[in-house]
């Protein structure tokens, strides 16, 4: 599967180099990718991760950016509302 590629290239290297970028802004498996990142990241994908996997490079529909927005910031708001 070349979206395990992509993702496992990212991991060996801490992160992305050219070649993933381009490819993940030209993939179309943009659902794909982000349902491999939750799992890799075990349901609990923050903001190093994102930045990591190059998430801003490819993540193009609105509907799913919000999504993976959503889980990035979950556990941040909740750690702010169980403080209070």
């Amino acid at each position: 599967m070349i979206c395990d590629i992509y993702l496992k290239t990212c991991e060996q290297i801490q992160g992305i180099d050219t070649s993933c970028i381009i490819w993940g802004f030209h993939s179309e498996t943009e659902e794909e990718l982000c349902t491999r990142l939750d799992e890799i990241t075990l349901h609990n994908i923050m903001w190093v991760d994102f930045r990591r996997f190059g998430c801003a490079w490819w993540v193009r529909n609105n509907n799913t950016l919000q999504r993976v927005i959503e889980k990035v910031i979950e556990p941040t708001f909740i750690n702010v509302l169980v403080t209070y």
